[in-house]
């Protein structure tokens, strides 16, 4: 197999599986409201929250931005799977920027 081939099937998978962490792990707004033992409790601090929300926002506004057909994507309701997707992607590229040569040797 072309190994530019393996090395995009690799970064495939890894951007498919920080997908699905991104989706379990507590970084939406019901998420972060429950400590690691299921207890309701706020555990980020204001400066994280704020900071989160300007992150968010800046999400929605993009997927928002985007048409299919004439009908506007309604990017408050996306946020979870956009952010995931994004994130997903974002560590999959992260692996690839550090790992290239050892992604090659992998068969």
């Amino acid at each position: 197999m072309d190994s530019t081939i393996k090395v995009r099937e690799m970064l495939l998978v890894f951007s498919v599986y920080f997908h699905l962490i991104l989706n379990y792990f507590p970084c939406s707004f019901s998420g972060r409201q429950f400590d690691s033992e299921g207890n309701l409790k706020e555990w980020w601090n204001n400066e994280t929250i704020a900071a989160f929300r300007v992150q968010t926002q800046c999400i929605i506004d993009q997927y928002s931005s985007y048409k299919i057909d004439s009908h506007r994507i309604n990017g408050r309701m996306t946020q979870g799977e956009n952010i995931a997707d994004n994130g997903g992607l974002k560590q999959a590229y992260r692996v690839r920027a550090t790992n290239t040569a050892l992604l090659l040797k992998v068969k």
